[in-house]
C-alpha cells in the first residue's frame, strides 16, 4: 500500500500524536492498533464513495500515521502495517474502526482545548 502524501499533513499528524499521546483508542494504545487504525481507515478510504466519509477516514489515516512514524520510525513503519494486516479479521473491524474513530475524535478534541487556552475569546 502506497503511504506517500503531501508533507504538510505528515506533518500535522505527528505534532497532533505528540500533543496527545494519552488521547488514542482505548486507556493504553499500542503500536500494533495504531497500525490497525492506519490499515483500516486507508482500506475504508479507498473503497468508499461517501465525500464525508472519504474526509473522516482522511483524518484518521494521518492521525494514525503521524502516532506510528512517532512511535515506530520510518524504517519500522512497513513492518508494522504489515503485522497489522495479519491481525485484522473482517469480524472485528467494524467495532475495530469505531474504536479508531473515538481516539481521533479525543485527539480532535484536545487539539481543539489547546488551541483555545493558546488563543482565550477576547471578553473573557
Amino acid at each position: 500500500m502506497p503511504y506517500r502524501r503531501p508533507t504538510i499533513y505528515l506533518t500535522f499528524a505527528a505534532a497532533l500524536a505528540a500533543i496527545v499521546p494519552g488521547s488514542a483508542v482505548a486507556a493504553a494504545p499500542t503500536i500494533q492498533t495504531d497500525a490497525q487504525c492506519l490499515v483500516l481507515a486507508n482500506a475504508l478510504s479507498n473503497s468508499t464513495k461517501d465525500e464525508n466519509a472519504q474526509r473522516s477516514l482522511f483524518a484518521a489515516h494521518f492521525f494514525y500515521l503521524g502516532r506510528l512514524r512517532v512511535e515506530v520510525g520510518n524504517d519500522k513503519l512497513p513492518a508494522a502495517i504489515a503485522d497489522a494486516e495479519k491481525v485484522l479479521k473482517p469480524d472485528t473491524a467494524s467495532t475495530m474502526m469505531q474504536a479508531c474513530g473515538v481516539g481521533v475524535q479525543a485527539a480532535e478534541k484536545a487539539a481543539e482545548d489547546a488551541g483555545k487556552s493558546l488563543h482565550p475569546t477576547p471578553g473573557k
